[in-house]
């Protein structure tokens, strides 16, 4: 950059003329490469791209054999430009054993693929157990470490995981990725998301219909007879007759072929005829082969299942009677490993100890000899050797075991018991017996419930599943999916309960700092549910624990099925389909994202940037077609099955803010924001005809003034309701307005019109809603929600339920014919927008920030003990005794609580008005609150006097001085003011004053505010008075706690997350503590001054010991937190937040002070 600094310089000083060409041309070079290099060059603030590691080229077996599909696979993975998907699939659906994963292999051995790549391949396999969303999840989380060294835990959604994965990849080098052995299109997907200039991907597939539209299959059908003939020759010289017979009778079939060689070279390498052996075998084959019994001449059909499987059985039976004596049943033993995964060899020595009495010198001579009849892959390459078997030879086993795999499985699970030490179990449970946690072993981590299961164990295996040292030990080295996993393999109806229990809590399991804090949270949410057994299970005792006193109040209500969340797509509209089988979102992408309901996965992603950020949304009656609109007018129609744009209709006058088409689909109504609408035909997609308002009637130009559109069942009426009440009825043949009328009082926060457009429905601003008639505006009857303003209202197709949406993060479901209330789904968060299904056995709700939550209808709702309703808490004060807690929060009321129980004990009397906070003197005699009109009222509970002095203006916050006649009053608008009787005089202070702490003895007090800490003695209006202790930074102060000898106070940040403890007496800064991820929104100090708690925006409990750098424990909630306070025992610790008051016990550790 200097260079070319340099060189613009010298040219202006001396002109072009006057300067030395070569010297400028080698000034600007440089300074151009300068510059390219900066950029290059990530900032610090920056993630450095991926670094991928280089992986050595696979090694490829000499038997191999050219096939012209390598070179086909070769030239198209290293001729795509950027990236893209190559796949190489079976000719015969559901086949294995074609050479697929082999072919992929040779492919990512070539020179070419090396070098165009730089080493950067990778191959991944799949494989057919890898099913259920919380299993792909879990595989996308282990290629992402794998790949990235990325651990960082990204929830149960597939597609989330993949959008993560391809994030970190598309800061990487070129890359081919190798994703072997797919069985399902949903595995897949999470796979192919972006990354598109770095990644290409290869597929292999026995199912071309998994792969993704564009990518370039290849297929691999069975081997040429040369190929074949070749494969079966190798190493050896047979007979041309016999050979070629043998080539029909394995179909040329690529598995079967080196079954056939590797038996014929072990006979060999004993002395026999390879021809006679050979012809032996023929004979064999065609005795116990599927043509047996038919023709023994012709060729094996393997568009046969039954032949295909005929043929593998006695290709196999033909190879292991040159196995030892009971060698064929230890193969056949080995059909209760994982399928397609590296299985270590003493475990498989540990299963033929116990079954067979082998000892480990002759069980590996036998796994040697089981590899080389191919009966098995043995790799040597890792300490103590591993196998892999084919999954078509694991079908044969697992045949051949029968009735016997149970008990295979059981003497396996056994045999490992023995390693580790005995537990105590739960109550009322299955006995585990065994820390079964505490295994070291990779494999039997991931598949021992598979095992358990396997094993007719389905007691035990729910058991562990579902034990909570268990599920730790998963989240820790997997994230939740892996835990959620074994609790589906399991399929008992607790498992699948704890399953769902287990995936509503999921996005709360991330990594904790400490480690030890994660089994606090998962006791925090998950010992209050039914079925997890959590008392038995000592606390960990190196680290202090934070205990549940309560039930958390935003525990998830039962009915939610599972979230997905997508920032970048932002949603902002919600429908779907007829069939209840998925539901689409339109965003401010200007994408439209469809998804499976009963998987979760995308099946389909529609539009892009160029369409502007959409807001509206329509699905066609038969699922054909939806339709999208946004602020530009545009209404843009696609088709569902192929994702095609169909049609654009424009001329619509402002902005569409709701589409509707008729039962029959012949026509879509597209309403404006000033209260027309435009009718088109489905067929042709032209404009039929414009339903204008009465001339004179005021537009209304609000974004939202029509609420709700709804069309009578014979499509000849077209409904409107408008934020003013007023429903309008249009003939849909003429555009004629029939009816106008105009309901309840005031304005309407939401409406809904039933699907036969007889009634409509309409939300208030005093809670209630209201059922009116179209046509004549009649009330038919008043439904009262639980006393929460409703923000959104929708109907069911069937127009029996009417749901409703309120402010508190409650969704109703009534009866329209009887008006009562079904069910009351609660905690589902505020909700923009609802959709139920058309079977009306889930509904899917919107949040503002475009969070999808889909809640099982038919699950009531309640908590454990019995639903708690959430009062949001924005301060606390808990009194000096310990024995009441008092809370302000959104609402206006100040009340109080039982702080060993939770529950509400009444509000403070002698306190009016719309209370925004709340303090109590250090006596406990007096209550000071700040109502909304800026008055500060001080209530002795003693004497029962108060005091009220009054400025313009709200207040934040309140401490109460011990003379409990003056209260330090944290305004608003970020000033500071002292409060004392009826009078108010300000404080001067720095802006942005946010929170108060007065010392014990009441000596002085500080004030955070921006840029630091304002300490002050006396009454702090003279110079003399204040002190401040200043940041550094440009941020606000936002929680100030002061340590009961006055020695320090801790002072928490907005912007970085820290806590700050300063020296009061030198003002310098003792320790910073980091961890919190947000804003910190309070900070307390316990009553001996040896804990530090605080409380954030990123819904974190953390607690400290001031002497120490790091959180000693944390607690996570699902939502973000305001204030806190010790009880005065230094081990209770109140928290209030967002969705209500928690309450914890702290286990003690001694601690130092600063």
């Amino acid at each position: 950059m200097a260079a070319v600094v340099w060189l613009g310089a010298m040219a202006w000083r001396d002109g072009w003329g006057g300067a030395d060409p070569v010297a400028s041309v080698l000034g600007a070079t440089a300074g151009i490469a300068a510059l390219v290099a900066a950029l290059r060059t990530p900032r610090a603030d920056q993630a450095a791209p991926a670094g991928l590691p280089r992986t050595a080229a696979p090694v490829v077996p000499d038997w191999v054999v050219e096939r012209a599909q390598v070179r086909e696979v070769v030239a198209e993975v290293c001729g795509r430009r950027g990236g893209g998907s190559v796949g190489i699939t079976t000719g015969l659906h559901g086949a294995g054993g074609f050479g697929k994963t082999m072919l992929a292999t040779v492919v990512c051995a070539h020179p070419k693929v090396r070098r165009h790549f730089r080493g950067h391949v990778y191959i991944v396999t799949i494989g057919r157990e890898v099913r259920g969303r919380s299993a792909i999840a879990a595989k996308v989380a282990e290629v992402t470490r794998y790949l990235t060294g990325d651990a960082r835990d990204i929830g149960q959604d597939p597609d989330l995981a993949g959008r993560h994965l391809a994030g970190l990849l598309a800061q990487g080098p070129r890359m081919l990725l190798v994703l072997d052995d797919v069985w399902e299109a949903e595995q897949l997907a999470p796979f192919m998301h972006g990354a598109s200039r770095t990644c290409v991907r290869l597929v292999t597939t026995r199912n071309p219909g998994v792969l993704p539209s564009g990518s370039r299959p290849v297929t691999v059908d069975r081997m040429s007879s040369q190929q074949a003939l070749a494969v079966l020759n190798h190493g050896l010289d047979l007979p041309e007759s016999t050979a070629r017979a043998l080539v029909d009778a394995t179909g040329r079939w690529a598995l079967l072929l080196r079954m056939a060689n590797q038996r014929l070279t072990a006979q060999a390498a004993t002395g026999a005829d390879p021809a006679t052996a050979a012809y032996q075998l023929l004979t064999r084959l065609r005795a116990q082969g599927p043509t047996g019994a038919d023709d023994p001449d012709a060729p094996l059909d393997l568009n046969d299942p039954k032949r295909r499987n005929a043929a593998v059985r006695a290709s196999i039976q033909a190879a292991t009677p040159l196995l030892p004596p009971d060698g064929a049943r230890r193969f056949a033993e080995l059909g209760i490993f994982a399928e397609d995964e590296t299985v270590p060899v003493p475990l498989l020595l540990r299963l033929w100890q116990t079954t067979g009495q082998l000892a480990e010198e002759g069980a590996r001579a036998l796994c040697k000899q089981m590899a080389d009849l191919s009966l098995l892959t043995l790799d040597t390459t890792v300490a103590e050797g591993a196998v892999r078997i084919h999954d078509v030879v694991r079908d044969y086993q697992r045949a051949e075991l029968g009735s016997e795999l149970a008990v295979v499985n059981r003497a396996f699970v056994d045999s490992l018991a023995v390693d580790l030490p005995r537990i105590a179990s739960a109550p009322g449970t299955a006995p585990l017996a065994r820390a079964w946690w505490q295994t070291e072993s990779r494999y039997v981590r991931d598949h021992l419930v598979e095992h358990l299961v396997d094993a007719d164990r389905p007691d035990v295996a729910e058991a562990l599943a579902g034990d909570l040292r268990w599920v730790r030990a998963h989240v820790e080295r997997l994230g939740p999916n892996a835990a959620i996993r074994d609790l589906d393999r399991v399929g008992t109806p607790t498992a699948r309960t704890m399953a769902r229990d287990l995936a509503r809590v999921a996005h709360l399991l991330a990594p904790t700092d400490p480690p030890e804090a994660l089994e606090a949270v998962l006791r925090s949410r998950l010992g209050p549910l039914p079925h997890w057994h959590t008392g038995h299970i000592p606390l960990p005792s190196s680290r202090p624990t934070l205990v549940n006193k309560w039930l958390p109040p935003d525990l998830p209500d039962p009915s939610l099925m599972r979230s997905h969340t997508d920032a970048d797509h932002g949603a902002a509209a919600l429908a779907v389909n007829a069939h209840s089988s998925w539901f689409a979102t339109a965003g401010r992408d200007g994408t439209v994202r469809i998804r499976s309901v009963s998987t979760g996965a995308e099946t389909r992603v529609l539009g892009g940037a160029r369409n502007g950020p959409l807001s509206t949304l329509a699905v066609g009656p038969a699922d054909t077609w939806l339709a999208t609109a946004g602020s530009d007018g545009r209404v843009r129609v696609w088709d569902t099955a192929s994702g095609a744009h169909v049609h654009t209709l424009t001329g619509n006058t402002s902005w569409v803010t709701a589409l509707i088409a008729d039962a029959d689909g012949a026509w879509l109504a597209t309403v404006n924001r000033d209260g027309t609408a435009q009718l088109w035909s489905t067929a042709s997609w032209r404009r039929l005809r414009a339903l204008a308002l009465p001339n004179g009637t005021p537009a209304i130009w609000s974004p939202n003034a029509v609420l709700a559109v709804g069309a009578s069942p014979d499509g000849s009426l077209l409904t409107t309701v408008d934020s003013l009440g007023t429903a309008r009825t249009w003939s849909t043949a003429d555009g004629t307005l029939l009816t106008a009328v105009t309901c309840g009082a005031g304005s309407a926060r939401a409406a809904a019109v039933s699907p036969d457009g007889r009634w409509f429905a309409l939300a208030g601003g005093n809670g209630a809603v209201g059922l009116y008639a179209v046509d004549t505006g009649t009330e038919i009857r008043t439904l009262t929600p639980r006393a929460r303003a409703v923000d959104t209202l929708s109907v069911s197709p069937d127009g029996a339920w009417l749901a409703t949406g309120t402010t508190d993060g409650a969704v109703g479901l009534w009866d329209t014919a009887s008006g009562a209330e079904l069910h009351r789904l609660t905690g589902i968060g505020h909700a923009r927008s609802i959709a139920i299904s058309p079977d009306r056995t889930w509904l899917a709700a919107l949040s503002p920030a475009g969070t999808v939550r889909i809640c099982d209808t038919a699950v009531g709702a309640g908590r454990p003990t019995g639903p708690r309703p959430a009062v949001p808490v924005r301060t606390l004060a808990v009194s000096p005794d310990g024995t009441w807690i008092a809370t302000t929060g959104d609402d206006g009321p100040a009340r109080t609580w039982n702080p060993v129980t939770g529950e509400q004990t009444g509000t403070l009397t002698g306190h009016r008005g719309h209370l925004d906070a709340v303090a109590i003197s250090p006596d406990g005699t007096v209550v000071a609150t700040s109502a909304r009109d800026g008055s500060v009222r001080l209530f002795n509970r003693v004497t029962g006097q108060e005091s009220v002095s009054s400025r313009r203006g709200r207040v934040r916050a309140l401490a109460v001085r011990p003379d409990n006649t003056t209260v330090i009053a944290i305004n608003q608008d970020g000033t500071a003011g002292r409060r004392t009787l009826s009078l108010a005089y300000e404080i001067p202070c720095a802006s942005g004053a946010s929170s108060a702490a007065v010392n014990a003895d009441g000596t002085w007090f500080a004030i955070g505010a921006s840029r630091g800490v304002q300490m002050y003695t006396g009454d702090g209006t003279s110079p003399e008075d204040r002190r401040q202790l200043r940041n550094d930074a440009w941020t606000e102060t936002t929680g100030v706690a002061i340590s009961p000898d006055g020695t320090w106070l801790a002072a928490a940040q907005d912007r970085d997350g820290e806590i700050q403890i300063w020296d009061t007496r030198s003002r310098r800064v003792l320790r910073t503590l980091t961890g919190h991820t947000g804003r910190v929104n309070a900070v307390a100090v316990s009553p001996d001054g040896t804990l530090i708690a605080s409380a954030g925006a990123d819904m974190t409990v953390r607690v400290w010991d001031p002497a120490r750098d790091g959180a000693l424990t944390l607690m996570r909630t699902g939502s973000a937190l305001h204030a806190l306070a010790f009880g005065p025992d230094g081990r209770s610790l109140y928290v209030g937040g967002d969705q209500g008051l928690f309450g914890y016990s702290l286990d003690p550790i001694t601690t130092r002070r600063p």
